[in-house]
């Protein structure tokens, strides 16, 4: 018979407190762990007893929701944090609960429900353009919604719009509902992401546009313009989810065209003039152009700024009122965490604050983002941690090591050997082969053997 990887758990003092027999296994929260046996899913407690059946097909990370959707068989239903079922498997697909209404595919369509089971919103019809615009939706079908974000939430539709017999959009585009399932802004766009504090954020998608993100506050949306009274116009590559408040942003400067007057105006061209628009210095475009495409008067005023990097991104963050954090542009990023956005500057790792200063200068072959105070960084092919005033806390002796978790860290010694440290670098779980590189959570951490 041949071998094959067992799961169990350790506690904080490394001692085995489950013995290794599941065949998979997610961390411990909330006191639930689940496990799976065969092919089926169940969930244990800290003693290793089953609390629940061992009937799912599909579980999430964790039980932190008042409802959870797990997959029974072919159908989605909902638990609640103690693993028992309270809406039935019953549905195709199901997706987590925001703001008390989960989307579901059912039936060969979609729709929302409330927290009973009950649907609140079933079924979408292709939305319909203003009069006198001849434009029309030629197909229309819905193929995913969103959670719900401040009151409004994502849906992304296959379609065809024409206009006077011309393709205007084919494809898959996205838009928004509201919690009455009518159209706030019809899917019109090729990504658009869940609202924050009031922020839009859309990927344009005409085919005679480039592809750009642009982010506009819903606050100050013009009822029947058909302007878009952009807080930051189509300029983006890439716009991320926000982490502590801060969306990371990206952008390629070859297409970007900038002149700069006596009266230090600039005039800010996009390729093919797809977008005119002169802005004064203290404008947040000063930074995003000027920064991006590397062409200034005063090159020392941005030292971390490379030039002729061709299609390269460069990276950014904004906050939630759409401002730019930093005038410098990175060459790599990470989100925000602790405080702190760990970036790649001219080739070399450190850290900035909110406001965009340096906290940490970027000096290091590889810096991890702040967990519990401590980042990893590495030095001469070796492993260590920094916390957040820069200052070596833990020695670079190890060849991997994992973010800091209920104030321990997993570390690779080599020889297939790992241990755990502390926050001061004390081995605090002595090395096995056996332990692996999994994190500790709510006093528990995974291990595995062959067996």
């Amino acid at each position: 018979m041949s071998k094959k990887y067992m799961y169990g758990f350790i506690n904080t003092q490394g001692k085995i407190a489950i013995g290794a027999r599941f065949d998979d296994a997610k961390d411990f929260h909330n006191g639930l762990a689940a496990v799976k046996l065969g092919e089926k899913w169940g969930y244990i407690d800290k003693t290793g007893q089953f609390v629940t059946e061992k009937v799912f097909d599909w579980v999430p990370e964790k039980l932190d929701e008042d409802l959870n959707c797990v997959q029974i068989g072919t159908k989605w239903g909902y638990v609640n944090k103690t693993g028992n079922v309270v809406i039935q498997p019953q549905f195709d697909k199901a997706f987590p609960f925001s703001e008390g209404l989960a989307a579901v595919y059912f039936d060969d369509g979609w729709g929302y429900i409330n927290t009973t089971g009950k649907f609140h919103i079933w079924g979408f019809n292709a939305p319909k353009f203003p009069a006198g615009t001849g434009m029309e939706f030629n197909r229309f079908r819905v193929k995913g919604l969103g959670k719900f974000s401040e009151e409004w939430a994502t849906i992304e539709a296959w379609m065809q719009v024409v206009q006077e017999d011309k393709i205007l959009y084919s494809g898959q585009f996205m838009g928004y509902i509201d919690k009455r399932g009518d159209y706030v802004f019809p899917p019109l766009y090729k990504e658009a992401l869940p609202i924050h504090k009031d922020l839009i954020v859309v990927k344009t998608a005409r085919e005679d546009q480039k592809e750009r993100f642009c982010i506009f506050n819903r606050n100050v949306l013009s009822k029947g313009s058909s302007e878009m009274p952009y807080r930051i116009p189509p300029i983006f590559e890439k716009v991320y989810r926000p982490v502590e408040d801060f969306f990371k942003v990206t952008v390629t400067k070859q297409e970007l065209e900038i002149d700069i007057d006596l009266e230090n105006n600039v005039r800010v061209n996009l390729e093919n003039n797809a977008f005119h628009r002169s802005i004064n210095s203290s404008d947040i475009c000063f930074s995003i152009y000027l920064s991006a495409i590397g062409r200034f008067r005063n090159p020392t005023k941005f030292p971390y700024v490379r030039v002729n990097r061709g299609h390269e991104p460069l990276y950014n963050f904004i906050d939630d009122s759409g401002k730019l954090v930093s005038h410098l542009w990175f060459e790599s990023a990470f989100e925000f965490s602790e405080g702190l956005a760990v970036v790649k500057a001219n080739g070399k790792w450190g850290a900035i604050d909110k406001t965009g200063d340096f906290v940490i200068k970027p000096q290091h072959e590889f810096l991890s983002s702040f967990h519990q105070n401590r980042a990893a960084f590495l030095k001469d092919g070796k492993m260590g941690f920094i916390d957040k005033s820069g200052a070596v806390v833990i020695l670079p002796t190890y060849l991997k090591v994992d973010n800091f978790s209920d104030g321990l860290a997993s570390v690779a010694l080599g020889n297939g050997f790992f241990g755990y440290i502390d926050l001061n670098g004390e081995m605090v779980i002595k090395p096995e082969v056996w332990l692996g590189y999994f994190a500790f959570h709510d006093g528990m951490a995974k291990y595995c053997r062959l067996e």
